[in-house]
This record gives C-alpha cells, sequence and structure tokens, in this order.
C-alpha cells in the first residue's frame, strides 16, 4: 500500500471527527499550494478532524504555528520547540565565535572541507540559548494549552549541503518542481557532518526544563538513539533536577523496538507512544510494536506536511491500531464498524489525559 498520497483514504465518519485528534503534524511544512498563511488557514478550517497539534522546528516556524493557533484556537494545538534537525544553530557558550562554535557541534568533522564549504557558504550565525529558551518560554506562556515540541534526538540526521538546511521563510512559495512538496526538499544533497550527540541532549533537556516548569506535555523525536547502556531518551530526562513525572512525553512516530517500548513504558508511566502511516507503516515490526504499547497510552497522529491528509491519515491509523490490537482498545462485545467508532473514543480519552485537557 503506497502511504504517500491521499487518493486511497477516506475521511472519518461526520459523528466521529470531534473524537480524532492529530497529536503530531506540519502543516506549515508545505507552502505550496497556498504560500500565504491565510489560504493555509481556509484550509486547516475544511480537515475532518477535532484538533490539530502543529509542531514547530525551528526559528522560521514558531510565530507562524502562533498565528495558527490564534486563528483557529478551537483546532489548533500549537507547540512550541525546537527539533533535532535545526539545534546546530543554538549556542552553549556564547563567549566563542561561529565557526568555534560549529567545529565544537560536529566534534570530529570539525576541519572537514563539507564544514569549511557551509561556513563559507553562509552557515547561520548561532544563536545563544538564553535567547532560544527566552522566546520558546514567551511562546507556551502565551498559548495556555501549548505544548513543546517537536524537540528530541537524532543520530541519522546529515546537514544538508545547501545552509539553508531544510528550512523556508513563513509565506515563502517553493520553486515548481515535479518533486513532492516538502518532501522534495529533504532530497537535497547531504553532507556527513552530524550534531553530536551531547550537544543534541544540552538542547532537549533545557527545553525539558521548561516543560516541567510549566507542566507542559511534550512531542519527542528519536531516531537510533539507543546505546548499550539503555536509550538516550531515559539519559534526557532521568536528571534528577527534572521533575519529569509532573508531565506526560510522547514518542512521536516511534520506531523503538517493541521490547524497548514495553520496557520504557514500565518504567515510565507519564510515557506515551504515538504511530503514524508516514513513518510506521514502512515498518515490518509495526504490529508487534502496538501490540507492546499501553493501550491507554497509545496516541494517534499522521506526522503529515500539509493540511490534506490529516484527517484521513489519523482515521486510517485508529483503523489500523483496531485491528492489530482490538482486544486492547474495544471489548471483545463489539463488533464491526462499531469497533472502530469505539476506539476513536479511547484514543480522545487517552490525548486528554496526555495532554492534560479538558475538551
Amino acid at each position: 500500500m503506497d502511504y504517500d498520497g491521499d487518493e486511497h483514504l477516506s475521511e472519518p465518519p461526520n459523528d466521529l471527527i470531534h473524537l480524532l485528534t492529530d497529536a503530531h503534524c506540519h502543516p506549515t511544512d508545505d507552502p505550496r499550494p497556498w504560500g500565504k498563511i491565510e489560504v493555509l488557514i481556509e484550509k486547516l478550517k475544511d480537515v475532518k478532524i477535532g484538533r490539530i497539534c502543529a509542531m514547530s522546528t525551528s526559528t522560521k516556524d514558531q510565530g507562524y504555528v502562533a498565528k495558527l493557533s490564534q486563528a483557529l484556537p478551537d483546532k489548533i494545538i500549537p507547540a512550541f520547540g525546537y527539533h533535532p534537525w535545526f539545534v546546530h544553530t543554538i549556542s552553549i557558550n556564547s563567549n566563542i565565535s561561529a565557526e568555534e562554535h560549529y567545529k565544537r557541534v560536529f566534534g570530529k568533522k570539525a576541519d572537514s572541507e563539507e564544514l569549511q564549504e557551509l561556513l563559507q557558504g553562509g552557515l547561520p550565525e548561532p544563536i545563544p540559548l538564553q535567547s532560544i529558551l527566552q522566546e520558546l518560554r514567551k511562546n507556551l506562556e502565551a498559548h495556555p494549552d501549548s505544548l513543546l515540541g517537536e524537540i528530541g534526538i537524532d543520530r541519522v540526521f546529515r546537514l544538508p549541503r545547501d545552509p539553508k538546511g531544510w528550512t523556508r521563510e513563513p509565506d515563502e512559495e517553493e520553486e515548481e518542481s515535479n518533486e513532492s512538496p516538502s518532501l522534495g526538499r529533504r532530497k537535497r544533497p547531504l553532507t556527513s557532518l552530524t550534531p553530536s550527540i551531547d550537544h543534541q541532549v544540552e538542547i532537549a533537556k533545557a527545553q525539558i526544563a521548561l516543560a516541567i516548569e510549566l507542566k507542559r506535555s511534550i512531542s519527542f523525536h528519536s531516531v537510533r538513539a539507543e546505546n548499550g547502556d539503555g536509550s538516550l531518551e531515559e539519559q534526557t530526562v532521568q536528571d534528577s533536577r527534572l521533575r519529569f513525572n509532573d508531565i506526560n512525553l510522547d514518542l512521536h512516530s516511534c520506531t523503538l523496538s517493541p521490547q524497548m517500548i514495553s520496557q520504557i513504558q514500565k518504567k515510565y508511566p507519564n510515557i506515551y507512544v504515538s504511530f503514524s502511516l508516514a513513518i510506521n507503516a514502512r515498518q515490518k515490526d509495526l504490529p508487534d510494536q502496538l501490540r507492546a504499547c499501553d493501550p491507554n497510552r497509545l496516541l494517534i497522529e499522521s506526522d503529515w506536511h500539509s493540511a490534506e491528509g490529516l484527517g484521513s491519515r489519523c482515521w486510517a491509523m485508529i483503523r489500523l491500531a483496531t485491528d492489530v490490537i482490538a482486544d486492547g482498545l474495544v471489548p471483545k462485545d463489539v463488533e464491526g464498524e462499531e469497533r472502530y467508532a469505539y476506539a476513536a473514543k479511547h484514543l480522545h480519552e487517552n490525548w486528554r489525559r496526555f495532554s492534560k485537557r479538558d475538551d
């Protein structure tokens, strides 16, 4: 089944739309075919879904997500945060030069020709972490229903050769192309440069500390973050100074093994797991991953990059999860299409607990 298009997906029944929350998506990632935020707002109004949790990722889109939430307060739940693909532009030590900052961030590759080319080609001036945290606090406090996201750790990410990476200016139109919108940008040539895990962890911890202070749930990105002594997710949240149990954290589009999912959820009663067609449908062990989850800490997401498809993708994921783990989501005496309606109600309650919302 091809999950890159939406033509084969069906919209959720009208009487269930209010129960669906997309726990993680990126509608601001794709500027086409709208370009201007006003047109994107109109498209989001028509999406058949109750709530859309729209992620921020970099300095470019924090305000953009805020505007969407302000325009559609009953539909858009904003999430503010800095994704591991962009944390190389954040400086922990503001007393060093930009060149020294990037050399520290990229470690073993500090003297590589690739880094020198990017430095000469216009890698952005690093932004002090304190400035980032001040702006993050401002956005979170201005939106009391907001989440922290998308933050996390990624061992696989490599910096694109274009100094702009995958960022864009709000309202920027894409050039006409035969490539898929947004995803086409991610086909840009890559370098071998990966931000050090130490740097990623420090930025993640700083953001988590703020979320804990403000009691906000977190959407967490994790790609191959495990190591021999356990998982880096655990190392990131185990700092005794952080009252981690005060908030909830979702491992979004989770790619961890079934064993690791079970282990983490048993150890941390406040960790949820969510799955998407966009990422998880490619995994052969998705059924085992779903079965490994606590059904009361399972969320549904699209992880999609456009307004179109958010509702249908979440509905398809609900149906898939129901078929795989029906006993955990639906009583045995519930049959037929009614199973999916029951699962939608169950997952809606999961979202309410995760986000600490009343609606």
